[in-house]
């Protein structure tokens, strides 16, 4: 088998993630983080975890120490500042999409 030498771009919870479980799966990965570390610092800190996400930290035994030190939420802003623009998703959204994609995928 051929190793893959795959870069990731983008050193938060999902690049990160996605560059280990590469790694774990033989790949060389190289990780790499754009922003400087003063950009860093003034990056809001609050992350949503989402579905595909928390299987990943289940699959590597991470997600009950993680979920420890997680609480939910009712909305989430999510925020382009590179195209200023910017949408507000409820939590009653995510159920009602949830919902429509189980019935399109027949379950």
């Amino acid at each position: 088998m051929i190793k893959k030498n795959i870069k990731v771009i983008g050193s938060g919870p999902t690049g990160s993630l996605l560059a280990l479980s590469l790694a774990l799966n033989k790949c060389n990965v190289t990780l790499i983080e754009p922003l400087s570390d003063s950009e860093l610092l003034e990056k809001d800190k609050g992350y949503a975890v989402t579905q595909c996400t928390r299987k990943i930290f289940e699959e590597l035994g991470l997600w009950n120490n993680i979920q420890k030190s997680s609480f939910g939420f009712t909305s989430l802003s999510i925020i382009d500042d590179v195209i200023s623009q910017s949408v507000l998703v409820r939590n009653k959204d995510l159920k009602r999409l949830n919902n429509d994609q189980r019935i399109l995928d027949g379950l």
